[in-house]
């Protein structure tokens, strides 16, 4: 039985050693590692080089989806385990994992996210972004991409990720093909890893904005006006939702990012449905430099 590992990395130079020391400390330790360096500017492939890890570099930055693709087609061993750049693992994580695909149709695997911050942003994120399903789900909906053990065999069936779901919703996609091809996925809570993402409000909102993305293009909710529209009540519904959970259970410090969602998703969509055919507007800021 052949483990593989590999880390899809976009200027992740701030987490990069964090997680590789912790992947050479994991108790049943992967054959190899590989780094995928989407176009990093910010020096994570040298960091990364300081350990005994294979590096795959992109010329172009290309997305999440396209870097997955890239590792799996490098790897031949008869699973895939895969870690984001800032996420780091318990020494147990891989083990833990490895023990929920004893059958033959599970398809893979996912762990426990923690988030390791606690600032505004990142207690807003804990509990509105969750990465993980609750300790009793037996049977997830999808497996959060954050970290996962897949047999390989499964991802070459369903055709590997979508590479049109470039940065979010990649995982939900391919989950719901394996499920579809007759596979089943397991969620395993004692497999921790700890997630060391720092935000800012900027970024807090534009990639919760950019993590849901996918969906509503597949549901076609930029296709026309009256879709848009469909969009917009969405984003301000959210965002009362948002605000009747923090009110009870007291997260009073989190109510001025739920009011500020509505209007953010809101300027975000606009942009998006006027501007879809230009990627460079999916990180354009849409808040007063003040506030990121």
């Amino acid at each position: 039985m052949k483990i593989s590992l590999y880390i899809p990395c976009f200027n992740a130079k701030n987490y990069i050693a964090n997680v590789l020391e912790a992947v050479f400390n994991q108790k049943v330790a992967a054959d190899e590692v590989i780094i995928v360096d989407d176009a990093s500017t910010d020096g994570t492939a040298e960091i990364a080089s300081r350990y005994p890890v294979k590096i795959i570099k992109h010329k172009d930055n290309r997305g999440l989806a396209a870097a997955r693709n890239t590792a799996i087609k490098n790897i031949n061993a008869e699973f895939i385990a895969s870690l984001d750049a800032d996420c780091v693992p318990e020494p147990d994580w891989l083990r833990k994992l490895m023990q929920r695909l004893d059958s033959a149709k599970a398809a893979g695997a996912g762990g426990k996210l923690l988030e390791v911050s606690s600032t505004v942003f990142d207690v807003w994120r804990s509990v509105h972004m969750k990465q993980h399903w609750e300790k009793e789900e037996k049977a997830p909906n999808f497996l959060f991409g954050s970290n996962t053990v897949f047999r390989r065999q499964a991802l070459v069936k369903v055709g590997l990720y979508n590479e049109d779901f470039k940065n979010n919703y990649e995982d939900v996609d391919i989950s719901n093909r394996l499920k579809k091809k007759g596979y089943t996925l397991a969620y395993e809570s004692d497999a921790i890893v700890h997630h060391l993402k720092r935000d800012s409000i900027y970024s807090l909102l534009n990639n919760y904005w950019r993590w849901n993305l996918g969906y509503y293009i597949k549901k076609k909710y930029y296709s026309n006006p009256k879709s848009l529209t469909r969009k917009l009540k969405d984003n301000i519904g959210l965002a009362n939702r948002y605000i009747g959970e923090d009110i009870d259970s007291g997260r009073h410090q989190l109510l001025y990012l739920d009011f500020i969602l509505s209007l953010h998703h809101s300027l975000k969509d606009f942009g998006y449905f006027t501007f879809q055919k230009n990627q460079e507007y999916l990180n354009c800021p849409i808040l007063p430099a003040w506030l990121s």
